[in-house]
Parts: C-alpha cells; sequence; structure tokens
C-alpha cells in the first residue's frame, strides 16, 4: 500500500511577492538562542532561558545568466514578503531576510548552481511551523 501522506519537493516554490522564481531547493532553519541561566537555586542543575529567535537557510537555482528572473542576491540584500512553500499552499509565509552571502562552486560536469544564505528579519516563523 502506498504512503500517500508523503510530500516530495517537486511541488516547492520560493516566492517574492506574487513572482515565482525557479529553483532547485531550499531550506530553513528555525532557532533560538538559548543562554545560561544556572544560577545557586536551579538545584546543581543547568538551565537555559529562551532567548533571540530567527531563522536562516538558503535558496539554491541554476545559474543562467541570459535569464534575469532571479532577483538580486547581493549579500546585504533585504528581501521582503518571501513565500518558501512545500507544495504550493503550506510553508513560510511573509519571510523577510537578508542575504547573508552567495556561492557558486563551478564544476566540469554538472550545470553551475548558486546557493545563497539568508538570517531572518524580525519574522515570526512559529504559526508556520504549526501548520506543517
Amino acid at each position: 500500500m502506498a504512503n500517500t501522506g508523503i510530500i516530495t519537493g517537486k511541488n516547492g516554490e520560493f516566492k517574492i511577492g506574487a513572482t515565482e522564481y525557479p529553483i532547485t531547493g531550499w531550506d530553513v532553519t528555525p532557532t533560538a538562542d538559548l543562554p545560561d541561566a544556572t544560577n545557586t537555586k536551579s538545584e546543581g542543575f543547568g538551565q537555559v532561558a529562551v532567548g533571540i529567535k530567527r531563522a536562516n537557510g538558503s535558496i539554491t537555482f541554476q545559474y543562467d545568466p541570459s535569464d534575469n528572473a532571479i532577483p538580486s542576491m547581493v549579500p546585504g540584500t533585504y528581501l521582503d514578503n518571501v513565500n518558501l512553500l512545500i507544495d504550493g499552499t503550506r510553508g513560510f509565509t511573509g519571510v523577510e531576510m537578508v542575504v547573508e552571502s552567495i556561492g557558486m562552486p563551478v564544476t566540469v560536469d554538472g550545470v553551475i548552481e548558486c546557493t545563497f544564505t539568508f538570517q531572518s528579519q524580525g519574522w515570526d516563523y512559529e504559526s508556520a511551523l504549526a501548520a506543517l
């Protein structure tokens, strides 16, 4: 019996506003800083406090110098209203991000792919995680 509940990335999307861009993949890693809050009343056990929440990730696309479809990904570029969807409807919407870096490895035996990394900018990802 086939498992119909499994989702593949074939319908994943990267959009800025209503414009969808051709990509080969994306990832998002939500994190929270956990500063040490151990004190004399923690009875010998370590304690942490929940600090700053953020997310980082990357988006990969094939390099095509004749196609201006991919927006400027210069490090430091601010991108607003970004949607990273896993199946066209569910995923991370309204993301605000800043481009951190862009890499362009060149190999002899494949197409050139670029990957840019980003960090979130004041984005509440908790509701998106709950809906996945």
